[in-house]
């Protein structure tokens, strides 16, 4: 698909930019079905040539598919090439770690793994209070601990002790706790 498309460049990019953000007839659009078929080159093209583009509810579709289908590492492509803000992307990353965390452990790892470079300090600090108000998250906090190397702030272990607290699961707090004692020492 890639030599098509860049085909359709070489021949008309008026035409192409006419086409790139087109559903077929059942609603695919060329974004789509790259990160469908996890293809980095073809999806770097689309966004190149403006797929997407300055669009936060085609951005937050093709960023819910790549984690949906299993291409999480698609998604710093979406910061590094489009205009993709960080809160729209933020926002997707924290829905997605809300719903997988309690289902799908191994999908919220590789989503922590491929998105971690480009979050900051306040944004992995924000995801784990988000995960400590689950009750029955205790064993993936450390995920995101790991990811933040002991580098919050006092206001944000204020945040994160507060929310384990609220989340009505003792391991939850007693994690937190555990933590806040080996950070102190």
């Amino acid at each position: 698909p890639l030599d098509f498309i860049e085909h359709l460049l070489a021949v008309s990019k008026q035409q192409f930019e006419a086409i790139v953000d087109k559903a077929d007839a059942i609603g695919r659009t060329p974004i789509s079905i790259a990160i469908e078929h996890g293809d980095p080159a073809l999806i770097t093209l689309l966004l190149k040539n403006g797929a997407c583009a300055h669009s936060d509810t085609k951005i937050e579709a093709a960023l819910d598919l790549c984690v949906n289908t299993g291409q999480p590492q698609l998604l710093p492509l979406f910061l590094q090439i489009s205009d993709t803000s960080k809160q729209v992307f933020f926002n997707g990353i924290q829905r997605h770690v809300e719903s997988l965390v309690t289902k799908d452990f191994t999908s919220l790892s590789r989503l922590l793994k491929a998105v971690h470079f480009f979050l900051t300090d306040d944004d992995i600090a924000t995801l784990l209070v988000t995960v400590a108000k689950i009750p029955g998250t205790s064993e993936k906090l450390p995920v995101l601990y790991g990811l933040i190397r002991n580098r919050m702030t006092n206001d944000q272990l204020e945040a994160l002790r507060e929310a384990a607290a609220n989340s009505n699961d003792l391991a939850n707090y007693r994690y937190v706790r555990e933590r806040d004692h080996f950070l102190a020492t």
